[in-house]
Order: C-alpha cells, then sequence, then structure tokens
C-alpha cells in the first residue's frame, strides 16, 4: 500500500530550514565585550522601555566568545530584565559549537538590594556566578523563582505558584484569578510549551514577582523558540496574511498583532480561509484563537499585556486599547516574551 503523502510536507520543511538558519551552530570569536546596563532595567514602567530597546539591541546579537552584563551602576533589574538575560544565556548555548561554547557573566550592582534579588529570583544560575551567601537584609519571598522548564508536566505547579502569589497580593478576587489561571495561563504556558525549539532544549521560562512599592505583581511567561513572525510566515496561513515576503526588522510587530487577532495562527495544521478577502473559515475551524482569547481576558480583567517577540514589540493597555506597536532594527528577545503587570489591593 502506497503511503499518504504528507499535505503540509512543504510547510514543515519551510519552518525547518528558518529553525536551522535561526539556531545554527555559530563561532563566537570576537573579542571579550562588556555592555554596561545603567539605572532601570525592564519594561514594567512606561519610563524604562527606551532604556530596555537601546540595551536589548546591544546585547542579543553579540558575537564575542564572552560576554560581561556590566550592573555595578543598575539600580533595579526587573523581572522582564532577568527573563530577557536568562533568555540569552540559553540562546548562546544553543548556538555555541560544542567544545567551545561563549560564556555569559555578570558583575554586582553597588546596590546589595538589586544583588539579594538577582540571587533570590535564580538569575545567577545562567551566568556562571554562584549567590552570595553573606548578603543580609530584607529577603525576596515573593519570588516565583525563574528556571529553564522543559517539560509540559511542569506546567501545572508553576500555575499553581502564581496563582497563589496573585491571591495573596493582586486586586483580583477568586473568581478573577480562576478566569486568569484558565484562560491567560493555560495559552501562554501552553504556547511556550509548544514553541520552544524541537529536538534541542525545549526551554521555556516563567517568572513573577510581588513589587510592593510599586503596587503590581509582574508575570513573564516566554519560550527560546521561532518566534510569533517566523511561525506565520512558515504556516500555511501566510500567503492569505501576505507578510512572508515581509522582513522580521519591519513587520514582526504586524505579525504579533495578527496574531492576537481570531482564526489567526502559525500551526503547521492551521486552516486556511475559504475567503483570504474576509477571512472567513470553514465551520469547525479551531486553531488560532489562543492568543485572542488572552487578549480579551486580559482586557476583560484590566491587566495590561505586552508581547516582545524578535523584533517585534506590542502593548496593549488595561482596557485592551493599543498603545505601542513597533518593529526595530536589532532583536529584542531571543523568543518570544509575554509579560503581564497586575495590579495589587
Amino acid at each position: 500500500m502506497l503511503k499518504a503523502s504528507d499535505p503540509h510536507a512543504s510547510w514543515r520543511a519551510m519552518r525547518a530550514k528558518v529553525t536551522r538558519r535561526l539556531y545554527r551552530s555559530r563561532k563566537y570569536d570576537s573579542a571579550p565585550a562588556t555592555v554596561r546596563i545603567v539605572g532601570s532595567f525592564g519594561i514594567e514602567q512606561p519610563e524604562d522601555l527606551d532604556h530596555f530597546v537601546a540595551t536589548a539591541g546591544e546585547i542579543i546579537d553579540q558575537n564575542t566568545r564572552v560576554l560581561t552584563i556590566d550592573i555595578v551602576s543598575c539600580s533595579r533589574v526587573w523581572p522582564s530584565g532577568v527573563t530577557f538575560l536568562a533568555s540569552l544565556a540559553q540562546h548562546i548555548q544553543l548556538t555555541g559549537r560544542r567544545g567551545s561554547p561563549p560564556r555569559i557573566r555578570s558583575t554586582a550592582s553597588k546596590h546589595n538590594d538589586v544583588n539579594r534579588y538577582l540571587d533570590e529570583c535564580g538569575f545567577y544560575d545562567y551566568v556562571g556566578r554562584p549567590p552570595d551567601v553573606s548578603l543580609g537584609g530584607e529577603r525576596f519571598a515573593d519570588v516565583v523563582k525563574i528556571r529553564r522548564e522543559n517539560r509540559r508536566s511542569d506546567q501545572q505547579p508553576r500555575e499553581q505558584e502564581i496563582c497563589t502569589l496573585l491571591r495573596d497580593h493582586s486586586f483580583l478576587d477568586d473568581e478573577g484569578v480562576e478566569w486568569f489561571d484558565s484562560v491567560v495561563l493555560t495559552e501562554l504556558l501552553g504556547n511556550v510549551t509548544e514553541h520552544g525549539i524541537p529536538h534541542q532544549d525545549r526551554g521555556w521560562w516563567v517568572l513573577a514577582q510581588h513589587h510592593r512599592a510599586h503596587q503590581l505583581i509582574s508575570v513573564c511567561i516566554a519560550d527560546n523558540g521561532i518566534g510569533i513572525g517566523h511561525s506565520l510566515r512558515t504556516g500555511p496561513q501566510g500567503e492569505s496574511l501576505d507578510i512572508q515576503a515581509l522582513r522580521p526588522e519591519e513587520s514582526d510587530h504586524r505579525c504579533i498583532e495578527l496574531a492576537l487577532k481570531p482564526n489567526t495562527s502559525g500551526a503547521i495544521a492551521a486552516p486556511l480561509p475559504t475567503s483570504k478577502r474576509r477571512r472567513r473559515y470553514s465551520k469547525g475551524a479551531r486553531k488560532g484563537n489562543g492568543l485572542d482569547r488572552v487578549r480579551s481576558k486580559c482586557k476583560e480583567l484590566h491587566i495590561p499585556l505586552t508581547i516582545l517577540s524578535h523584533h517585534g514589540l506590542v502593548i496593549l493597555g488595561r482596557n485592551g486599547q493599543l498603545q505601542t506597536s513597533k518593529s526595530f532594527p536589532g532583536r529584542l528577545f531571543a523568543g518570544t516574551l509575554y509579560h503581564m503587570s497586575i495590579p495589587t489591593r
């Protein structure tokens, strides 16, 4: 009996080619380099965004064999900044040649509260630096520590840790926490476990922290995949979306916006529209509604949502309005980061 041909073979081949190109083995051979982070690093506060974008673009595509992150003058590293740096460390490991992997390391900050937080959140596990047990002072108990996860079975305990943090400190009531868990966390954790780099290290990340002084809980969920833009371009819907020929540094933000709409998916088995003009789908189409559900639920719960994916940045306000949508020449994240700032009571 003849074996049935794979109707999605061409799309699988296209995606595999993009994955190999993005995560091919590289020889990191430039001289050691240092990137300095000054002040506050992260996207939790609007006034920090320009600094984060400039610093991320400087760091992420370095070709140095030893990269030092100088945080001597850094007064705060937000969870989004920690997630960015941990993801970068993994990206370097994935693309480094065997036998001569590049190294990423960090200085200490002159602010001891920064060093204590970086110790406790797990940052130093990824930059070859042991925690400084001599540091005293306030402990950061309300932190869901960052770890490199690579099993779907890790998803449920991480959900439970975040939900405990939300029940203890957020403005959400029990019903709101349940909705956030069943829709937002379930969809986003499903995304990052699915889109991590296959056949290597399906790394995905979760980090959350209660910031009392700023009255918010920062939640970061991320992967080291090929990014939303490349997923859409190398999927069956790419042609109908008219994005295949667009350069990532010009259009990744547009791809994120598209992914937030109903029935838009980068899945190999994603349904094609029966009408390209109005993007109508046949009855029963189920792929491509996950991020639309996340967007809708965040709007309903009044939670702002930020997505970074390779070159693209999209920020939705607490009422679901589009505040920022832009692509940048340099990458902002090695994969895709979903970030939410949840007000506390």
